[in-house]
């Protein structure tokens, strides 16, 4: 029996987790699992959209991995079109795990009322292992399948848990770029305006942010003279904004803001102009969302 992997490839270390899982605590073969993204698994100079649809065509077992990011990859889709079409007729089973925080009740279209489970439900797991028993009498009833899938389950959890804390990290949103047109201070010789950056928390909850630093853009005109990382970074309260720190707690909901000096050798005519393309540079913030470290890189 031939088994196919549908995946997105933003989820390609959970599926990976996944495929081992089925070698390793369910028994099937290697070479019976079509996985895109192994090394290999697509010849070289073969065109890869022909090939994976030749590998659904030929598989008994469509086996897809529900994530949000499958569910915005038109390619993704496609591929569980094709192997439901394959299934009315009779030429193959379909199987699915769903990736929170996607829930079972979302599920629309032509996947509504499939079966499917959890892909961090022990139960789901166990569900699974009975199909593959059934379609495939050889494989032997492994005591060990408890201990492998405890650890996938383990693994699989922080997976999920990192990915959502990621996609959480873009409802972190620019409010606004302003432009100081004088040093805060007389101490401040090293440059003649700033760019203040103004952003707001949208997650839905508390994060952390912190360290702060800026890449001026490819045309390596320096924004900052002496470059000062990590950046400054001031939160808003109640009565105004809070002192400058390296780290700070962002209530959701808050504006959070940093600024960049814009060195004195920089012609003001070229700020403005690379200010209104977005080609400054990049913002990067290290965030921690729901108790995961994440990073979030923003072109301004």
């Amino acid at each position: 029996m031939k088994i196919f992997v549908s995946h997105a490839v933003a989820d390609r270390e959970l599926a990976s987790k996944f495929v081992d899982l089925l070698q390793l605590g369910v028994g099937i073969a290697r070479d019976q699992i079509f996985f895109s993204s192994y090394p290999g698994s697509i010849p070289n100079a073969e065109y890869f959209v022909q090939h994976i649809l030749r590998e659904l065509n030929n598989s008994q077992l469509v086996i897809a991995i529900l994530s949000r990011a499958y569910f915005r990859s038109q390619f993704c889709l496609a591929e569980a079109g094709a192997a439901l079409a394959r299934k009315e007729q009779g030429h193959t089973d379909f199987y699915s795990v769903v990736v929170p925080p996607e829930k079972l009740s979302d599920l629309g279209g032509v996947l509504y009322a499939r079966q499917t489970g959890y892909i961090t439900d022990a139960g789901a797991l166990d569900e699974l292992r009975k199909v593959f028993r059934e379609k495939l009498p050889s494989i032997s009833d492994d005591p060990t399948w408890g201990d492998h899938a405890r650890a996938f389950l383990q693994t699989a959890g922080q997976l999920v848990n990192h990915q959502a804390s990621q996609e959480l990290s873009a409802r972190v949103v620019l409010r606004a770029m302003e432009i100081e047109r004088a040093p805060a201070s007389a101490t401040d010789v090293h440059y003649k305006l700033k760019l203040r950056i103004v952003l707001r928390n949208d997650t839905g909850q508390d994060i952390t942010v912190g360290p702060a630093t800026w890449r001026s853009g490819n045309d390596k005109i320096q924004l900052q003279t002496p470059p000062v990382s990590p950046l400054k970074l001031q939160v808003e309260t109640d009565v105004g904004w809070d002192k400058e720190q390296q780290s700070i707690e962002v209530p959701d909901g808050r504006e959070f803001r940093t600024w960049v000096g814009i060195g004195k050798t920089i012609l003001e005519k070229d700020f403005l102009k690379k200010h209104v393309e977005k080609r400054l540079g990049e913002l990067r913030l290290a965030l921690k969302i729901s108790g995961e470290d994440v990073k979030l890189h923003m072109k301004l």
